[in-house]
Protein backbone atom coordinates (compact mmCIF):
# COMPACT_ATOMS: atom_id res chain seq x y z
CA UNK A 1 0.00 0.00 0.00
CA UNK A 2 1.37 3.41 -0.91
CA UNK A 3 0.58 6.81 0.57
CA UNK A 4 -2.18 7.57 -1.91
CA UNK A 5 -3.97 4.30 -1.15
CA UNK A 6 -3.54 4.85 2.58
CA UNK A 7 -4.89 8.39 2.33
CA UNK A 8 -7.94 7.21 0.40
CA UNK A 9 -8.67 4.60 3.07
CA UNK A 10 -8.25 7.16 5.85
CA UNK A 11 -10.65 9.55 4.11
CA UNK A 12 -13.16 6.79 3.33
CA UNK A 13 -13.25 5.96 7.04
CA UNK A 14 -14.35 9.53 7.73
CA UNK A 15 -11.13 10.59 9.44
CA UNK A 16 -10.21 14.20 8.67
CA UNK A 17 -6.71 14.17 10.17
CA UNK A 18 -4.40 16.49 8.18
CA UNK A 19 -2.30 14.61 5.62
CA UNK A 20 0.65 16.23 3.85
CA UNK A 21 2.50 14.57 0.97
CA UNK A 22 6.31 14.75 1.11
CA UNK A 23 7.53 13.45 -2.22
CA UNK A 24 9.99 13.87 -5.06
CA UNK A 25 7.11 13.32 -7.53
CA UNK A 26 6.37 16.91 -8.45
CA UNK A 27 4.56 16.70 -11.77
CA UNK A 28 1.14 18.26 -12.17
CA UNK A 29 -0.32 14.75 -12.58
CA UNK A 30 1.06 13.74 -9.19
CA UNK A 31 -0.28 16.90 -7.56
CA UNK A 32 -3.72 16.11 -8.98
CA UNK A 33 -3.50 12.53 -7.67
CA UNK A 34 -2.64 13.81 -4.19
CA UNK A 35 -5.53 16.27 -4.26
CA UNK A 36 -8.01 13.64 -5.48
CA UNK A 37 -6.83 11.20 -2.81
CA UNK A 38 -7.61 13.74 -0.10
CA UNK A 39 -4.22 15.14 0.88
CA UNK A 40 -4.36 18.51 2.62
CA UNK A 41 -0.94 19.72 1.56
CA UNK A 42 2.11 18.98 -0.53
CA UNK A 43 5.87 19.36 -0.05
CA UNK A 44 8.33 18.51 -2.80
CA UNK A 45 11.66 16.99 -1.80
CA UNK A 46 14.12 18.27 -0.99
CA UNK A 47 12.42 20.88 1.15
CA UNK A 48 13.69 23.43 3.61
CA UNK A 49 12.93 23.26 7.32
CA UNK A 50 10.95 26.52 7.05
CA UNK A 51 8.73 25.03 4.33
CA UNK A 52 7.90 22.09 6.59
CA UNK A 53 7.19 24.44 9.49
CA UNK A 54 4.94 26.62 7.31
CA UNK A 55 2.77 23.79 6.05
CA UNK A 56 2.49 22.08 9.43
CA UNK A 57 1.57 25.35 11.11
CA UNK A 58 -1.42 25.58 8.75
CA UNK A 59 -2.89 22.44 10.31
CA UNK A 60 -1.55 22.24 13.84
CA UNK A 61 -2.52 24.29 16.84
CA UNK A 62 -0.93 24.27 20.27
CA UNK A 63 -3.48 21.63 21.22
CA UNK A 64 -1.94 19.23 18.71
CA UNK A 65 1.60 19.62 20.07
Amino acid sequence: MDGIEATKLIRESGNQVPIVACTANVTERHREEFECAGYDGFLSKPFQQQELYNILSEFLTLGHL
